[in-house]
């Protein structure tokens, strides 16, 4: 079997609809989170951050591959392609094109912060609670 049979045979990302994949995910009140910090919230299977401005989040989804990227204290890393981004999300290898992605956060009808999978937004924007 040469490369390219097998590339073929690797499972590719679930779509946003599959359950496997949660569009929205709640991620609890935003006064527990203080500025500077940033948290794993396993069941959206994303990074949440709150910096000086506000609160975003960061999809663990490797763009190339679609395994999970792991943060590492400084940035993160595929764990599989090695790939590695700064602590933003951006490429540290020129030859790597994607970034990682953001997401969208608000709050819910409750007051909680919620990430919402299925919207990507620019890495600048922020959302203030």
């Amino acid at each position: 079997m040469n490369r390219r049979e097998f590339l073929r045979l690797r499972p590719t990302k679930p779509s946003p609809a599959s359950p496997a994949y949660p569009i929205v995910r709640e991620a609890g009140s935003p006064r527990q989170y203080a500025p500077g910090s940033l948290v794993w919230v396993q069941s959206a299977r994303a990074w949440l951050g709150c910096d000086e401005i506000g609160f975003f989040a960061i999809a663990a989804d490797c763009p190339e591959g679609g395994c999970m990227v792991q943060y590492t204290g400084g940035g993160y890393i595929c764990v599989c392609r090695k790939r590695r981004c700064d602590a933003v999300g951006y490429p540290l290898d020129a030859a790597d094109e994607a970034s990682l992605r953001y997401v969208e956060v608000n709050l819910d009808s409750g007051g909680n912060l919620i990430i919402h999978l299925d919207r990507t937004v620019s890495p600048q924007d922020r959302f203030i609670a």
